[in-house]
């Protein structure tokens, strides 16, 4: 599997170097390249998202996107709320002289500049080691005094950088574009107020919030900074602190690491091995076959559904016993009356109408043992032959209702197999899952419909 990360072509706009704009685009058309034959491209932020998703229009390939959590190393740190005398703006990040335009550097200097108060001052955190002194001349030609002026190397240590969040009072990325901005989440993970330019992904992504948008700039215009951040030192530095702590809650709701990776996990495991309830469904199965006693299993999937408020009701099994279940169930919960032997042609036979998933890709994929689909269909057929995991998902379409299977397992989740369509209102069938390939029938305690 291939997995492409893209950055945005605008990037060679603001580049220091010699045929920047021309390089840019040289790299761009590599990315897209690269796109064109990956399994997954996933995108930073929707900023990324929505480049590249104009990009590849005309081949209709599906972005995942992935908006970073915040960083939990920041997230302990307690900043004092007593006021300074002087308000120390951040801006920091690798400051390289062919980034400086696309960093907004100059932008965040001048900003200091507009304000026409000396007891503001900018700290740039980003020159390249040993070349502070150069870096500084650059800045100082915007206008800003030395006395406003600080310049410090590009901070790696995460200690260090934890002392200088808790040693200024606002952090700002002024950048001209920007796929995303970890330096800005760095930030807000720590609890410093922040502003952010409206041409990040970032930015993009704090849009989306209830209360992001005051933290976001549209403008590349200093003056407007410079408003901002008056704006902002004008509120207590307790207000300041609580309005970033709220923001950041909100964030961490809206966009957590946890599930975001499992997601992005969940999307490979289905293109590699198919929809996550085969995997879950043959997971069942693989476990059952290492476990030795069928009585034990039995008494297992008794005390678990008895938990769920089921019992169960088996049946004779024969390699009948999925079809003999959803029978059962479907009188139970439709009132459908449909012997074993009729349903397993019925699904069978949806299934040779409809062998794709969705998004096109062949349920033979998903079979073992068998040279062809249609060898396997006719297998099924066959009375006595043994349902599997295919079986459910062609039973779960046809009848258009989500069917629940309980392990005996104790250690294994339920799975639901639902169809590919939405399904509004409807009860669910509920079959146990015993031993290796044996499967009952669940019934209410109650004797109730409502499962």
């Amino acid at each position: 599997m291939q997995v492409v990360h893209t950055e945005p072509e605008e990037l060679g706009m603001h580049k220091n170097y010699p045929r920047a704009i021309a390089k840019g685009e040289g790299k761009n058309r590599a990315e897209v390249d690269l796109c064109q034959i990956a399994d997954l491209i996933v995108a930073v932020g929707p900023k990324l998202k929505e480049a590249f998703s104009s990009k590849l229009r005309s081949s209709r390939r599906d972005i995942l996107q992935l908006i970073p959590g915040s960083f939990a190393e920041f997230s302990s740190i307690e900043h004092a709320v007593q006021e300074s005398v002087n308000f120390k703006v951040l801006a920091f990040g690798r400051g390289d002289f062919e980034d400086f335009s696309l960093k907004g550097y100059d932008i965040a200097a001048q900003s200091i500049v507009e304000l026409k108060d000396s007891s503001y001052s900018l700290v740039f955190a980003g020159a390249p080691d040993g070349r502070q002194d150069e870096v500084a001349e650059i800045l100082l030609q915007t206008g800003i005094s030395k006395n406003q002026l600080i310049v410090r190397s590009f901070v790696k240590d995460k200690q260090r950088l934890r002392e200088l969040f808790c040693e200024v009072d606002l952090a700002i990325m002024p950048s001209r574009t920007e796929g995303f901005g970890l330096t800005a989440l760095e930030a807000m993970s720590a609890g410093l107020p922040i502003l952010v330019s409206g041409n990040s992904g970032f930015g993009k992504a704090l849009r989306g919030l209830p209360m992001g948008e005051s933290f976001v700039i549209d403008s590349d215009d200093p003056k407007e900074w410079a408003k901002e951040i008056a704006a902002i030192r004008q509120k207590s530095r307790t207000q300041r602190l609580e309005e970033i702590q709220r923001l950041r809650r909100c964030y961490d709701e809206r966009f957590s690491w946890e599930r975001q990776c499992q997601a992005l996990v969940d999307r490979m495991w289905t293109m590699v091995y198919g929809e996550l309830i085969f995997r879950a469904l043959q997971q069942i199965l693989l476990e059952a076959r290492i476990e030795s006693s069928k009585t034990e299993l039995s008494q297992a999937l008794k005390r678990t559904s008895l938990e769920k408020g089921f019992a169960i009701s088996d049946n004779q099994g024969e390699g009948n016993c999925m079809f003999f279940a959803l029978s059962e169930q479907l009188v139970l919960i439709k009132g459908i009356q449909i012997s074993h032997d009729e349903l397993r042609r019925t699904i069978v036979q949806h299934l040779r109408e409809n062998p794709r998933l969705p998004d096109g890709t062949e349920l033979f994929h998903f079979v073992g043992g068998y040279p062809s689909w249609d060898a396997y269909l006719t297998s099924m057929m066959a009375d006595g032959i043994w349902g599997d995991h295919v079986i459910l998902h062609g039973a779960a379409n046809y009848l258009q209702t989500c069917i629940h299977v309980i392990s005996s397992l104790p250690h294994r989740h339920d799975v639901m197999i639902c169809p590919e369509f939405d399904v509004s209102g409807g009860n669910r069938l509920v079959l146990g899952h015993v031993h290796e390939l044996h499967y009952v029938s669940l019934i209410p305690h109650n004797g109730s419909k409502d499962v």
